[in-house]
């Protein structure tokens, strides 16, 4: 019983920390999923607002005087994205012209810079190919995260490429205002959103599920078992009261029916045709007597009716030795 108990107590502790954990892992992928492809969609919706404003406006404002405001407009948009709830964040916004020179740029230094193909790539010309109302498609630059150096950071990043790359080339061209061709190409540099933040905030959410649901599996556990146990004794001593009924019942049977037996013989011995007869006694005129190392015990004779000369030869019996039962149908 011991054993019965502590073995079902194993197995099920097993099972449902099993079935726990793996719920528990399962939701958190698709919840992590869900996250990620959330914070993409969102991002990446944001960044062509913010991008196709930008090149409306920026189709008035090539001109010297305009490009000079637009250097404090894209200052101002990188100040107030820091504010951004989301953690989304412009990091860089300037127009280009068709040869690669930097017009606009919300770092002014970068007017000036001695880099004359530094902006002068293809992922920042192929803008200028883009058809007008064509929605520009995100281009990963920048070097790969590598997370926040745990497993659960580095299972994350494994399992979500996703993360892996959160700085993101938005591109559109800059049409001129009466003629259908591009002038210009402006770019919005931005993180989808602080990644480190994403998996410190998953990490805390999976191990709060995981600890909560490991002490409920241990709680259904030791519900299942106290259940499991009490049938067992129930079961148990049901069996016992049984057996012992039942054993003691067939005890009795058993020797009612040999004592029967043995009451039966009895009485086909005593009352039946078997019955021993004591009351018959053998003339018997010539018997020879029993050699001495007969194994048969000696029969006592009547020999009243023998003549004298017979007499002689047959051997004195004692009269106190036992005869033989002697059976006459």
């Amino acid at each position: 019983m011991i054993i019965r108990l502590t073995s079902f107590f194993v197995i099920a502790l097993l099972s449902l920390e099993v079935l726990a954990i793996s719920a528990v892992c399962w939701s958190f992928y698709e919840s992590l999923g869900s996250s990620v492809s959330l914070l993409k969609y969102t991002s990446d919706n944001k960044a062509r607002d913010i991008l196709s404003t930008i090149a409306r406006v920026s189709e008035t404002k090539m001109s010297v005087e305009g490009q000079r405001e637009m250097n404090d407009f894209f200052g101002k948009l990188i100040k107030q994205s820091e504010k951004d709830q989301d953690k989304f964040l412009l990091k860089e916004i300037f127009i280009l012209s068709n040869d690669g020179t930097v017009l606009s740029h919300n770092n002014p230094s970068e007017l000036k810079t001695n880099e004359p193909d530094k902006y002068n790539k293809p992922y920042y010309m192929r803008a200028l190919r883009m058809r007008k109302g064509q929605l520009p498609t995100p281009q990963i630059i920048g070097k790969e995260n590598e997370g926040d150096g745990t497993m659960l950071g580095n299972w994350m990043l494994r399992f979500f490429p996703d993360l892996k790359f959160q700085t993101i080339l938005l591109s559109s061209p800059i049409y001129h205002t009466e003629k259908l061709e591009a002038i210009g190409s402006i770019h919005l540099i931005y993180n989808r959103g602080n990644v480190q933040y994403l998996l410190s905030n998953q990490r805390e959410i999976f191990i709060w599920m995981l600890s909560n649901y490991v002490v409920i599996a241990f709680l259904a556990t030791l519900i299942i078992w106290a259940i499991f146990a009490f049938f067992s004794f129930s079961i148990y001593r049901l069996a016992s009261f049984q057996g012992s009924t039942l054993g003691a019942t067939e005890s009795k049977s058993k020797l009612k029916s040999f004592l029967d037996e043995k009451e039966n013989t009895l009485k086909q011995y005593i009352t039946g045709k078997n019955k021993f007869d004591s009351s018959i006694s053998l003339n018997i005129q010539d018997v020879d007597p029993f050699p001495p190392t007969s194994p048969m015990q000696e029969i006592k004779l009547d020999i009243t009716n023998v003549s004298p000369e017979k007499k002689k030869d047959i051997p004195k019996q004692n009269p106190t030795e036992a005869m033989d039962a002697i059976f006459l149908d």
